[in-house]
């Protein structure tokens, strides 16, 4: 199974474990993903920055 694959899978499953509960993801945008307020984001040499 190819890991886009695997990664579609988890939401799946915890939605299937926990009816009460909807579970999403979102995948990252050049590299942010927002949250709320933040934008959370990947610099060049890996680490993870933000912007409010």
């Amino acid at each position: 199974m190819a890991a886009r694959e695997c990664l579609q899978e988890i939401p799946r499953g915890l939605n299937g474990f926990l009816q009460n509960l909807m579970f999403a993801m979102e995948k990252d945008k050049n590299g942010a993903l927002p949250f709320m307020y933040v934008l959370g984001t990947r610099r060049a040499d890996g680490t993870l920055g933000h912007v409010v």
